[in-house]
């Protein structure tokens, strides 16, 4: 019966090979198949797998003209793999890897070519096989049986270099084994030819095995197999939790990003819409049209489109009905290194020349029709921090803007922080969509493939909105698994010495064979806390709650479990974050979430707080379905939130003042009319500039003009209540939203403040400075035909009406003239 194990497991690798020979030579696809998904089994390997699985069958007979037939095997393997190992080592090409018959389907410089780990097992089994038939002395059989064992091994390690992902945690080739059939089939030759052992004439050689040496060596099988296998699992558990953790950042910041870049290209379209219905514009181009000779229509056009001039604006293009340019400010980027033509209602393109800018058009229209078109180029510095801003995403993280080329299997590229110039990758690389492919097919999600550089990478990506672009946040794998390789070979090590030790102890009986795992399994925790992720048990029945050392260090303390209760815990979370944790975890244990995930904010031991993921689910429920006991992970993620909100102030606050700009600006308006409507009560708006500040800036400087903005933020700001808005919506211009006033005195009281407070000297960089303020306010109290836009336009034109008056006044829109 035994000696037929072996014949079985000879019979499965010899069909085997013979099916994987078949598929090279007469079925490419099927050949495919088979190496999909575990590497290609080629030719020579399978060859290797089909003498070997005969010489298995054959190797019980030890008389006759079939006895011979075993060796003769033995040596073609061993021939075959030294040869290749042979090529590898030496860098030869010996003209045995059957080239042509793979490089159709192998992407290789040598296709066909057996694998270095694949060579050196099917070495040892062809030394195996000629070998055993010359065993002459007990240390001759002890040197068959390592090489049996370094065979077994071997494929072991094959196998389990698949399920580990060697290649991936050390980002190296040498670590790419064998495939899976191939090292599955290495493990079973060496099992087969080790159950063979028994029934040799030279096993009979090794000195017999007194009963202490009996028990230490199956005590040394049996705890390094437990050990081992406990490893695996740790590691692979790791690694999951590992690549989950960072897919989910990654997506995390994938969509703040997107936000920030759909925001910003609609703000500056807005933008550029919004000049291209200013009156004075409109009716200084349209006396252009007129007479395109009028010097002083000229003028005054010029001196227009210059007053739209403010922050961030790099060129403006004025065109007459005749779509001819008849005014130019600025300068334009002509030849850009990158230029995407965005989907968008006015076609706006992104470039890119060492700068992030937009290039939009908007027709300029009135009552009699078309009257031309202006053309602006601004910066979008939002969207280049949304790309260049590597904070939270490691050594190896980068973000890709890409948009479709044409029909063409390329795109256009941004640069990246690898490749720091703009360029037209093809979005498929060796048959394997790259991550920005599947964004540009308006596909969101995550990823572990190949990236443009070849390297494997963990990628979020999606589509920017309905822009045309894609977008992909991504890390280098080799960075996500530098705790798994910082750990590796102290853990190896490790397991081995406390499997001796183990062993040892059972031998001498003193201590028993249950509390070595357990120490064992202890020990192996190492690699969970090397990814910094604090692990928590409670026990639901006992109310007890378990943290291990990681949770205090999150806190600031010193590494140690933590054994404590939920209402304890519930005291350090910030009240506002309360109710939604309560409310997930009541969803968890009740069965209704399949799990628990909360992000909430604690209080660490510097009285400082720190946000805090927080992830589990329940492991044990009674016969009733009650939840007995819930397990997870808390994570420290601050770094992440610090940088979506600093992201997030930045697309909804002035820069230099801090002050709300034109996107919350409109949102608060929209709030507050709706509340007026709603409660039927009265409000304002008040637009505003400071009379003069071109001049000032001009003479004096920008650096002089940006502090006088300021200063004169802050005094606007002491001119208000706490429950209304100050806003800069560019340049020198400001707007404030008074909600619920009693009355329009009373909210001309506010306007007269304002001019007032602007009247002392400003001292800006030991200079004096004299400035006024003008005013336009426009009230609303619920009126249906009345739009946000509507009502800042009239506040905008009573503005216009108090630079008419003198300037350092204010005006009521649709009312009586008013000066201070």
């Amino acid at each position: 019966m035994t000696v037929n194990r072996p014949r079985i497991i000879g019979n499965a690798v010899l069909l085997l090979g013979l099916l994987a020979m078949y598929a090279w030579l007469f079925q490419p696809d099927l050949a495919m198949a088979i190496g999909r998904d575990a590497g290609y089994v080629v030719f020579n390997t399978a060859f290797c797998m089909l003498l070997s699985g005969i010489a298995l069958n054959l190797l019980h007979v030890t008389s006759g003209k079939w006895a011979i037939v075993p060796r003769v095997l033995g040596a073609a393997i061993f021939l075959l793999a030294t040869a290749t190992v042979a090529e590898h080592v030496f860098d030869l090409n010996a003209g045995i890897d059957w080239n042509s018959l793979h490089q159709e389907i192998i992407e290789d410089t040598t296709p066909g070519r057996m694998s270095l780990m694949t060579s050196v097992s099917f070495m040892l089994i062809g030394m195996v096989i000629v070998l055993m038939h010359y065993v002459k002395s007990p240390a001759s059989a002890r040197l068959l049986q390592v090489l049996m064992l370094a065979a077994m091994l071997l494929g072991i390690i094959g196998i389990g270099s698949h399920f580990l992902q060697f290649e991936e945690i050390f980002g190296s080739d040498a670590f790419r084994f064998m495939s899976v059939p191939t090292a599955v089939a290495v493990m079973l030759t060496g099992f087969g030819l080790w159950r063979l052992q028994e029934h040799a004439v030279w096993f009979s050689k090794l000195p017999a095995t007194s009963p202490d040496k009996h028990i230490f060596f199956n005590s040394l099988a049996i705890l390094g197999l437990i050990a081992f296998i406990t490893a695996f699992a740790s590691f692979l558990s790791h690694q999951q939790a590992l690549e989950k953790t960072l897919s989910d950042g990654l997506h995390l910041a994938l969509s703040s990003r997107i936000k920030l870049i759909n925001h910003e290209i609609s703000l500056l379209e807005q933008d550029t819409e919004t000049i291209s219905t200013r009156s004075d514009l409109i009716g200084s181009l349209k006396s252009v049209n007129s007479n395109p000779l009028d010097a002083t229509a000229l003028a005054r056009l010029k001196h227009d489109a210059f007053a739209e001039f403010k922050t961030g604006i790099t060129a403006i293009a004025v065109l007459n009905a005749k779509d001819q340019v008849i005014l130019k400010l600025g300068h334009f980027i002509t030849s850009p290194d990158l230029s995407v033509t965005l989907r968008t209602s006015h076609k706006s393109r992104l470039l890119w020349n060492g700068l992030y800018r937009l290039n939009t058009r908007a027709e300029i229209t009135d009552y009699d029709g078309h009257v031309g078109a202006i053309v602006i180029e601004q910066l979008a510095p939002i969207t280049a921090a949304a790309v260049e801003d590597q904070i939270g995403l490691g050594r190896t993280g980068e973000v890709g803007l890409c948009a479709p080329l044409g029909t063409e299997n390329r795109m256009n590229c941004f640069p990246l922080r690898f490749k720091p110039e703009a360029f037209t990758p093809p979005r498929v690389i060796s048959g394997d969509p790259l991550p920005m492919d599947y964004a540009l097919r308006g596909v969101s999600g995550t990823i572990k493939s190949r990236d443009y550089r070849h390297q494997l990478v963990i990628a979020a990506y999606a589509p920017v909105a309905y822009l045309g672009l894609g977008l992909v946040v991504k890390m280098d794998a080799t960075e996500l698994y530098e705790p798994i390789r910082a750990q590796l070979h102290f853990m190896l090590l490790l397991i081995i010495l406390m499997v001796i030790a183990g062993a040892l102890l059972l031998r001498l009986q003193i201590r028993p064979l249950t509390r070595r795992i357990v120490t064992s399994e202890q020990q192996l925790n190492l690699a969970l806390e090397s990814s910094q992720l604090a692990l928590f048990d409670w026990d639901l029945r006992s109310g007890n709650v378990y943290l291990s050392g990681q949770w205090q260090l999150l806190l600031g303390g010193a590494e140690e479990p933590t054994h404590t209760n939920f209402h304890k815990l519930a005291t350090q979370v910030h009240t506002e974050d309360f109710p939604e944790l309560r409310k997930q975890l009541r969803l968890a244990l009740k069965g209704i979430a399949p799990n628990y995930d909360v992000e909430h904010r604690v209080k660490n031991m510097a009285g400082q707080w720190i946000w805090i993921r927080s992830r589990g689910e329940v492991v044990e429920r009674d016969s009733r379905g009650l939840a007995l006991r819930i397990t997870g992970t808390n994570a420290d993620i601050s770094d992440r939130k610090n940088v979506e909100f600093r992201l997030s102030h930045q697309a909804t606050h002035d820069a230099l003042t801090g002050l709300p700009n034109r996107i919350l600006f409109h949102d608060r308006l929209s709030q507050a009319m709706t509340q007026s409507a709603r409660n039927q009560s009265l409000m304002a708006v008040c637009y505003l500039d400071i009379d003069r500040f071109k001049s000032i800036n001009d003479s004096l400087g920008h650096a002089v003009g940006d502090d006088l903005l300021k200063a004169f933020s802050e005094r606007l700001l002491d001119c208000v209540r706490a429950v209304d808005t100050v806003a800069r919506l560019g340049g020198d211009e400001f707007a404030v939203i008074l909600s619920a006033v009693d009355s329009q005195d009373n909210a001309c009281k506010v306007a007269e403040k304002i001019i007032q407070a602007m009247h002392p000297t400003f001292n800006i960089e030991q200079r004096r400075l004299i400035t006024s303020t003008s005013l336009g306010i426009a009230f609303y109290a619920g009126e249906p035909d009345i739009t946000a836009d509507t009502l800042l336009k009239n506040a905008d034109q009573a503005l216009y009406d108090a630079k008419g008056a003198g300037r350092d006044n204010y005006q009521v829109a649709g009312g009586t003239p008013n000066a201070i």
